[in-house]
């Protein structure tokens, strides 16, 4: 293995974590609204049938592309209300747990 693919494998197992913090003017119930509700959701990321409680499996649903059926297999994983929310996806139900989100709202 040469010593450009040993860097390029080291680098792929690190980018599976990607953070991002943004600052939002508005109030945090609103911020909430747009995460956490399945119209929220729909609102900005996919169609979905999102439930904020622990364990449910939901789905978003976007029109589907050559090589994707437009379906986002999920699973909510963590809630706590206003602070928190996690969920895992996967255009393919086998890999659910490995990909996912998490969301924290500070105020």
């Amino acid at each position: 293995m040469s010593d450009s693919q040993s860097n390029r494998m080291n680098y792929q197992k690190e980018a599976q974590v990607i953070r991002r913090s943004i600052l939002l003017d508005a109030p945090l119930s609103q911020v909430w609204n747009a995460l956490a509700t399945s119209e929220g959701l729909a609102s900005w990321l996919m169609l979905n049938d999102f439930q904020p409680i622990v364990g449910t499996r939901f789905t978003f649903s976007a029109e589907p592309q050559s090589n994707w059926n437009g379906i986002v297999e999920c699973e909510v994983t963590q809630v706590d209300e206003l602070h928190q929310l996690a969920f895992t996806w996967s255009e393919s139900p086998a890999r659910l747990i490995r990909d996912g989100a998490a969301i924290c709202c500070d105020d």
